[in-house]
């Protein structure tokens, strides 16, 4: 029935209420509100049966039919209260339905066990009168209930259910759907509500909204259903662990409001914790209570409390979390198993008890794991693989979290957590051994560590480590006298939408789009964007004066970003006009690669470049020995040939794909190909630089954590101290003048200050046929990646005789 039919059918019966009389009346307003119900009308239906209930006030069958009615709108508190105010009933169904409402109002208080008893003599009532009907919706209703308790009976009956036709019904396959974690399909099932009363539709995106939570969409994050005031179980308990969670964000700034927040979350425990029945029920109270404990830790920590008394309260967390986790055995419960398993790890780093919060932190990203593979589509598995946090994370988050109780001085514990996250082949594969990095939690150890790593880095220069965690972006500033943490405001899917970030600039870099997205303004406004979520404005704030020099180390799709590229805010500069950057795999391979350095300093170089009428002459630069040009750029004989030379240029054009990538040199067809493996198995032990000349050289494949497969790595494991490879497209003209310029100023200066003075050639036009060369498209695909230190052998003399009479005027920060 159409919107004004229903309007039509309203009018007409209060109509005719109004025209009758006694008896007729009353039973024209009990047939009112059974036809609004029936068309599932309830919040019209709620209504008029007020209306009616007021001008009937002795009709018990209306006062039972607004219970029902507010049953079906899910305010069982106020069905209850109609229930308690019908007198007796007339007939064994009036009982029945009596029964049916007291059975509901009770499950959604959580007294199960009264409510399994007025169900199930509801359906006894309904059966011995003859009601079919009725006795089925009451095994409706017990299967509903069943959903919601989890019970894996009811969980696959509701999915055996025909197709959902009303709200209710949807709502039931959306909980069942839930309960065995395809939150992707249960929130499919809540979609397109169709003609649906608008008193459901809070329901329904309350459920929605907690899906979207599951899914890791972007929501704030706030569990649904946490109410303070809500006679039901669950959504008071939910109340009792948001006030702990907050408590802990407060802890720092304001710990008398967050005294405060914990003394609310222990009252609400200690009287939920008779109404914890169930296995699931129990679960979740152990979990409220770990995370109440963990909240008064942090309380007792930062007031200096005796460490017996701190500590108690972490061993009472760790009891509470492995009850919780012991308990939640169910697939309906994998939730509660899951953030207890967690939360065991951060508790047990608490008591010193870091190897076992590793394997703790492993067992639940396997459940993630095992979550993600329930979903269907890939955008939906993509995304919640990337809000979940592995070992790595949770190592870095506890480490983060040991700042707010510690203060600066345990940044040092951060670099350790962000030195573990990365891959130990790169590090193998240049000749260094990364030494066993400190325990988790051992402060002291970590800074140890560290001043062994950088003793020797030059006072211009600090180590940037950046790590995009599910939640949040770590910068971490490392230099010989200063080690600085920062993370970002968190952020749920802040992982996820950084790489859709990075992937929105990425798209821009092939022939057809790189133009395109510079005239357009797109390719600029992703880098800003990219910039702000990094947050970058506050790490430069904090960047010391006598520092130009910046060596990234980079995890994960922050390897693709253009760092030099990036906005400087509220000015007109980008980072490459202040600081000169490189790339290092690894801090613990910084020290490997600058001894390697060491021993191939010098000026003799190599350039390679097969017949490509569009590429410009290269420069004669002096220590240059015979070029291989045309036929003799061949794979066969750069092999020969690049033993001895301390500087490799490879000019060609490049190719680079999910499955193979190459370098075409002669001749020009399969036969002619270099790719990485290529590279990787030549002779560069006397090399210490190698420029990759080609469009792509820098890209790379990724396996594993942070382990790049491409020319650069294979450079280095044949063993070049240093490569230069571009991210994109390069334009032939532009790439040959900046790397012309590149070599000339690797002479006297250091490799990425070279590179940087270089960049600035391009950007002020100093380079020959680089139109609108103040666009980074035109120059920041260019990267040095490994050592960043000194090409030439010559002494500080040398070098400043050379700088003097060969320097190029130029801006360089």
């Amino acid at each position: 029935m159409s919107a004004a039919d229903q309007a039509a059918a309203d009018a007409a019966y209060r109509e005719a209420i109004g025209l009758a009389d006694g008896a007729t009346k009353a039973a024209l307003a009990r047939d009112h509100v059974a036809d609004l119900l029936r068309r599932r009308v309830y919040s019209l239906a709620l209504l008029r049966c007020t209306e009616h209930t007021e001008a009937f006030p002795d009709d018990q069958v209306l006062l039972l039919t607004r219970a029902e009615t507010r049953c079906a709108l899910a305010d069982f508190a106020g069905a209850e209260r109609d229930a308690d105010g019908v007198g007796s009933v007339r007939t064994v169904e009036d009982q029945a339905r009596l029964h049916r409402v007291r059975g509901l109002a009770a499950a959604d208080r959580g007294d199960h066990h009264t409510a399994e008893r007025l169900l199930d003599d509801a359906r006894a009532l309904f059966e011995s009168s003859g009601r079919a009907a009725g006795a089925a919706v009451l095994d409706r209703d017990k299967v509903m209930l069943g959903v919601r308790r989890g019970d894996p009976h009811a969980v696959a009956e509701a999915l055996s259910s025909p197709s959902p036709q009303t709200p209710a019904e949807r709502m039931q396959l959306a909980r069942a759907l839930k309960r065995e974690l395809r939150y992707e399909e249960a929130l499919r099932a809540l979609r397109d509500p169709g003609d649906v009363d608008p008193a459901l539709l809070p329901l329904l995106r309350d459920e929605a909204a907690d899906l979207r939570r599951l899914t890791r969409q972007d929501e704030d994050g706030t569990v649904v259903g946490a109410d303070p005031d809500s006679p039901r179980f669950d959504r008071r308990l939910q109340h009792s662990i948001l006030l702990a969670v907050q408590s802990r964000e407060l802890v720092a700034l304001r710990p008398a409001e967050a005294a405060v927040l914990v003394e609310r979350s222990e009252s609400v425990l200690v009287e939920l914790r008779p109404l914890a029945e169930t296995d699931a029920e129990q679960a979740t109270w152990h979990l409220a209570a770990g995370e109440l404990e963990l909240a008064r830790h942090d309380l007792l920590d930062r007031a200096g409390v005796i460490t017996a008394e701190v500590d108690s309260a972490a061993h009472e967390a760790v009891g509470h979390f492995r009850r919780a986790a012991a308990l939640a055995a169910t697939t309906a419960t994998t939730e509660v198993r899951l953030r207890s398993l967690r939360l065991l790890g951060h508790a047990q780093v608490l008591l010193d008890a870091g190897d076992e919060a590793q394997e703790l932190w492993r067992e639940a990203y396997r459940i993630e794991e095992q979550i993600v593979a329930r979903q269907v589509s890939d955008e939906y598995k993509v995304r919640m693989l990337l809000a979940a946090g592995d070992e790595h994370d949770e190592r870095i988050k506890a480490a983060a979290a040991a700042i707010d109780r510690h203060g600066m001085a345990a940044a040092a514990a951060v670099v350790v957590a962000l030195e573990a996250a990365r891959g130990q082949t790169i590090t193998d594969a240049i000749g260094g051994h990364r030494a066993e990095l400190p325990r988790l939690g051992d402060i002291a150890g970590a800074y140890r560590w560290i001043r062994n790593l950088t003793r020797d880095l030059p006072r211009s220069q600090l180590v940037w480590l950046m790590y995009a965690a599910p939640d949040r972006l770590h910068h971490v500033l490392v230099g010989r006298t200063v080690v600085y943490h920062h993370a970002t405001r968190p952020r749920i899917s802040f992982r996820s939408r950084l790489v859709g970030a990075v992937g929105t600039l990425a798209s821009f870099w092939d022939r057809i789009t790189l133009e395109r997205s510079v005239v357009s303004g797109e390719f600029d406004s992703a880098l800003t964007s990219i910039g702000e979520m990094l947050g970058l404005a506050t790490v430069v704030r904090e960047l010391p004066s006598h520092v130009t020099r910046i060596a990234v180390v980079a995890h994960g799709v922050l390897s693709q970003v253009p760092i030099a590229a990036l906005p400087v805010v509220g000015t007109a500069d980008r980072l490459v006009h202040r600081f000169a950057v490189s790339d290092l795999p690894s801090l613990s391979a910084r020290r490997p690669l600058a001894h390697r350095s060491l021993r191939r300093r010098g000026e003799t170089s190599l350039l390679i470049r097969p017949e490509v009428p569009e590429f410009p002459q290269a420069a004669d630069l002096p220590g240059r020995t015979k070029p291989l040009y045309g036929d003799e750029a061949s794979p066969g004989h750069l092999r020969r040939a690049v033993s001895g030379h301390r500087i490799v240029r490879v000019d060609s054009h490049g190719t680079f794909t999910a499955d193979d990538s190459w370098l075409q040199l002669a001749p020009d067809c399969p036969d002619g190909r270099l790719r990485p493996e290529d590279l990787k198995s030549m002779d560069l032990e006397s090399c210490g630089t190698i420029v990759l000349g080609a469009c792509e050289s820098g890209m790379a494949h990724r396996v594993g954590r942070d382990e790049p497969i491409g020319f650069v790595r294979a450079a280095m494991q044949a063993g070049a101290a240093a490569a230069v490879g571009a991210r994109w497209i390069a334009e032939d003209p532009v790439a040959a003048g900046l790397l012309d310029q590149f070599e000339h100023y690797l002479r006297y200066l250091p490799r990425d200050v070279a590179l940087q003075r270089a960049q600035l050639d391009v950007c002020a036009g100093r380079v020959p046929h680089a139109g609108s060369p103040e666009h980074p498209a035109r120059w920041a695909c260019w990267t040095l990646y490994g050592d960043a230190g000194w090409q030439t052998g010559a002494g500080p003399v040398r070098r400043w005789l050379r700088a003097k009479r060969q320097e190029t005027p130029c801006r360089a920060g």
